[in-house]
């Protein structure tokens, strides 16, 4: 049997993540990535495939306008 102090420490963590849990699915009800697109959030998304490539040309887009801009 659980002391007064250990039960509701063991009560407050389980109302803590059932708490948690909720406000996680009320935020994934309201936010996506359709709708971080449509608000202008997010401009695109990229593949796992294309995510190395995507970044070495970001990276050189960037290295580019340094050099335009000196």
């Amino acid at each position: 049997m659980l002391e007064g102090a250990e039960a509701a420490a063991v009560i407050f963590a389980r109302e803590r993540s059932e708490k948690k849990h909720e406000a996680a699915a009320e935020l994934d009800q309201v936010h996506s990535v359709e709708r971080a697109r449509t608000v202008g959030s997010l401009h695109h998304v990229v593949t796992p495939e294309r995510l190395r490539p995507y970044l070495i040309e970001a990276v050189e887009r960037g290295m580019e306008r340094e050099r335009a801009e000196s």
